[in-house]
């Protein structure tokens, strides 16, 4: 048995040398966080910030990314004016982060000791003035794009909705001009009608930022073996989510979250699995709220023990290596699978 002192020696190596990616920032990396923190009138657990607040990526994401040793994250916008707010976030601490809108420009910003932010669109608010949107959306720097959330939209149905619609024929335009714009298409949250459409009509493999393995947990927003499988066979990445709900019934714990990156790594191969977190640290309030009107469960759940938030990212790390993995399939769960993988898709 490794000595403690090993195993850190083991996870501090790691970290330097693999440019670590969180696929799914979720709240934490929202827009709305963003404009609430500097605003200064969000109460979040009982502690209010100030008006005049610094930026929120300088003070809180880029210190608690680099407390958990991870350096790029997706960070998501609805509109122009949400991507105005990340802007002006990011410039002013441009010292310590910067946007990336490539595989080389995330070795770059990790080579310069620096955070990178990916930036992701979500759904069809985004584009809701024509197809067309993509294209500037993509000259400012998005590369992924999630169809929906859990419920119908104009693109496709979402996880939870019965009727389990697919692609409409909108739908259908955007993959092909997502295609087109080399943004990368995240079926996340998707329904099952919808994934086997987009695998079917997408000339490059779509990604899956969160998700986790319906076999261990029944969930409408996790994958079934087929799908899982279909995905990889297609050369899509797949990002396990560390959202408590989805990794198990109750009382979540990080060896859930290894057992999904388990059960999916021997389902497919190692090497297409990743970690999309998906934390909702500083945002609940806006989630709770998005929940209320979607007649979700409107309460907070915890994060997984030992995995609660972004600076606890090593102790995944630490499990990898406790449940025998090499350095290089660490490497790639880590955050390598997903660049090979993005790579080919948005170069």
């Amino acid at each position: 048995m490794k000595s403690l002192d090993e195993v850190e020696d083991r996870v501090e190596s790691l970290h330097s040398t693999t440019v670590v990616v969180n696929t799914y920032g979720g709240p934490y990396t929202s827009a709305n966080v963003l404009r609430k923190f500097r605003g200064g009138n969000w109460n979040q657990d009982k502690q209010r910030f100030q008006a005049g607040n610094p930026p929120y990526v300088g003070n809180v994401l880029v210190p608690e990314m680099k407390k958990g040793g991870v350096d790029i994250i997706l960070g998501g916008y609805s509109d122009i004016h949400d991507h105005a707010i990340w802007i002006k976030d990011v410039r002013e601490c441009d010292s310590v982060a910067e946007f990336v809108t490539t595989v080389g420009s995330m070795k770059g910003a990790k080579e310069a000791g620096k955070i990178g932010i990916q930036i992701i669109l979500h759904g069809p608010r985004t584009i809701e003035s024509g197809l067309e949107m993509l294209s500037i959306h993509r000259m400012l720097g998005a590369t992924v794009f999630t169809l929906c959330s859990s419920y119908r939209n104009k693109i496709v149905d979402g996880c939870r909705e019965p009727g389990n619609a697919g692609l409409s024929i909108y739908g259908a335009q955007v993959v092909a001009e997502l295609n087109a714009q080399k943004i990368a298409v995240d079926v996340s949250h998707i329904s099952e009608r919808g994934f086997w459409d987009v695998l079917e009509q997408s000339s490059v493999p779509p990604i899956l930022t969160h998700t986790a393995a319906k076999s261990i947990t029944e969930s409408p927003r996790n994958m079934s073996d087929e799908q899982l499988k279909a995905h990889a066979e297609a050369g899509g990445y797949i990002g396990v989510v560390f959202f408590p709900a989805y990794l198990a019934e109750k009382n979540a714990t990080i060896e859930h979250l290894l057992d999904h990156i388990d059960y999916i790594s021997n389902l497919v191969g190692v090497e297409f699995v990743g970690l999309g977190a998906d934390f909702c640290t500083y945002g609940w309030e806006w989630v709770s709220q998005v929940w209320e009107r979607s007649a979700m469960p409107e309460r907070r759940y915890c994060f997984p023990k030992h995995i609660e938030n972004i600076t606890k990212w090593k102790n995944v790390t630490r499990g990898l290596i406790r449940r025998g993995y090499k350095d290089d399939e660490i490497s790639g769960i880590l955050g390598h699978n997903y660049l090979r993988i993005i790579d080919d898709i948005i170069s």
